[in-house]
């Protein structure tokens, strides 16, 4: 369940819609999956969407090279 401070993020790979929620602390973004799990990464130079959703980004195209089951934010 999402708290205060925390934000949604969406991407797309291969036309799926793959969601999350990240919040940032103090130079890293935390992100909560539904899909992939908890994961965090350095913000750096970045601003913390554009790591966050490449984070995000990372972790569905893997899964879906591996053949991992996963439930798209966008199944019907």
């Amino acid at each position: 369940m999402p708290v205060v401070g925390d934000t949604n993020v969406h991407v797309q790979v291969n036309g799926t819609t793959f969601a999350g929620i990240y919040e940032t602390v103090g130079s890293r973004v935390e992100l909560m999956s539904a899909d992939f799990g908890d994961h965090s990464a350095e913000i750096g130079s970045g601003n913390s969407l554009g790591v966050v959703e490449q984070l995000l980004r990372n972790l569905a195209e893997q899964a879906i090279r591996s053949g991992c089951v996963f439930v798209p934010d966008n199944a019907t």
